[in-house]
Formats: structure tokens, sequence, C-alpha cells
């Protein structure tokens, strides 16, 4: 265990253009809540990535740095 904890890297990719579901866009340095099927979880966003898939569909990956 380090000083700081268990902690983990996790890549999540969410639709930015989805009003209805999207969260909008995740910056670098934005703690966010997490709702899993298994718990929700809060972790700090390090890095954000924006890709288009397809025609009007923009998708964000979002690493995030999970402590447990």
């Amino acid at each position: 265990m380090h000083i700081g904890g268990n902690q983990s890297i996790t890549t999540i990719e969410l639709p930015l253009t989805d009003t209805n579901t999207a969260p909008g866009l995740i910056e670098p340095g934005m703690l966010v809540e997490v709702q899993d099927i298994t718990g929700d979880w809060q972790a700090l966003c390090l890095a954000t990535s924006i890709s288009a898939s397809g025609v009007g569909t923009v998708i964000q990956s979002t690493e995030l740095e999970r402590h447990y």
C-alpha cells in the first residue's frame, strides 16, 4: 500500500453530444463521480481526448485516477 492508499487509472468513454445523458466536457483536474453498476465512486480526471465516431457523434475518453 502506498502513502496515498491503493489507486488505479481507469479510462471511460462517454458521449459528448447527447444532452440527455452526457455530463458535458470533463476537463483535467475535475473531480467526478461515476455511477457504476457495482456502486458509485469518485475520481480525479487526469486527461481527456475527444474523437468523432460517425456523423454527429462525438466521444470523449477520460483517464481517471481512482483511490480505494
